[in-house]
């Protein structure tokens, strides 16, 4: 930093900005087009205290990261040529857009008077001024509803999200709605804007295809809205999705009979949405050596909500004394 001493105070006493450093320093940033460097921005990191020193002083082209810790204050401007006749008052308008609480300082200087980069920008202001600004950060609550909680293939989940604006002024917004399957694979995304006027709900449809590929299982339905790529409301729901759900029980018998025929019967329920035609059960009986020895196939009718029994008998047949096993399954819309 050889040769831009007046640089170095310049900006720590005019500064564009002062950030709150990490370890109690402050640290003074200013922009200046020509430098031996070309457009910089200068650094100056000091303490601030009864024995005030700098610490370190820097050109800079990033900006952004020594911002991070925090902007303490900055300078956002100024109204040249102000006049304000004797005993008179005039009104002037200066437009900044403020997303922090902040307390806004203003120096008015006298004709002929300006401020001393050396001294401190308000230094010298024959009157100052001050007023805080309270900032309300936007926020809403969000509501997620639905026709119903059970969906078969083919059909639309019709959703409603509600979006209720918890402040008294208006701003817009966007909302993005995601549907996650039983895996955690995103199969539906959609996003639309609003505008939220002060204290009032909005309500939007969202109409989610349940198509033939998704899979059966709890989808989670999540919907986030943000203001200027914050985050300003959440809140996440579930849908079911199913097609056929069947139970089965067997009642099964201690042992076969050698000599004669053995009765087995099967309890089967219906509890998915849909009802169920021709669905086929199979049974194989299966020796020692894994062989099969026996093996049929019955179908059956079940509606939904209902169960049913189905019948089976194994004929007599040479057995060998041993232990068979027997499997069982229902294979319908090519799934078992």
């Amino acid at each position: 930093m050889a040769g831009n001493i007046s640089n170095i105070l310049e900006t720590v006493n005019c500064p564009d900005c002062i950030v709150d450093g990490f370890k109690g320093e402050l640290i003074a940033l200013k922009f200046y087009a020509n430098t031996n460097l070309g457009e910089k921005y200068c650094v100056v990191v000091y303490k601030e205290n009864r024995d005030s020193f700098i610490i370190t002083a820097f050109f800079t082209s990033k900006p952004e990261t020594i911002k991070e810790g925090g902007v303490w204050w900055k300078m956002i401007g100024s109204l040249p040529g102000v006049t304000v006749p004797a005993r008179t008052t005039r009104a002037f308008t200066y437009n900044y857009t403020i997303n922090i609480s902040s307390t806004i300082i203003m120096g008015l200087f006298g004709e002929g008077k300006i401020p001393d980069p050396y001294v401190g920008m308000l230094k010298g202001a024959d009157i100052i001024a001050e007023r805080g600004i309270w900032v309300v950060p936007a926020g809403v609550s969000v509501g997620i509803g639905v026709d119903k909680g059970i969906y078969k293939r083919g059909e639309n989940a019709q959703v409603s999200v509600s979006v209720k604006n918890m402040q008294n002024i208006s701003y817009n917004a966007n909302a993005s709605v995601k549907v996650y399957d039983p895996i955690n694979a995103l199969v539906f995304n959609q996003s639309f804007s609003l505008v939220l006027v002060a204290n009032e709900t909005k309500v939007q449809g969202i109409t989610i295809p349940i198509t033939e590929g998704l899979r059966d299982g709890t989808y989670l339905i999540s919907v986030e809205v943000d203001k200027e790529g914050e985050k300003i409301g959440t809140n996440t729901g579930v849908i079911e999705v199913q097609n056929i759900r069947l139970g089965i029980v067997a009642n099964l018998p201690s042992g076969i009979n050698a000599s004669g025929n053995t009765n087995i019967s099967f309890a089967v329920t219906n509890s998915g949405i849909i009802d169920v035609a021709n669905a086929p059960l199979r049974i194989m009986l299966k020796d020692m050596n894994n062989a099969v020895v026996w093996q049929e196939t019955k179908q059956f009718n079940i509606g939904v909500g209902a169960n049913t029994s189905v019948q089976f008998t194994i004929p007599s047949f040479n057995l060998s004394f041993g232990k068979y096993t027997m499997s069982y399954n229902i294979e319908y819309g090519a799934k078992t």
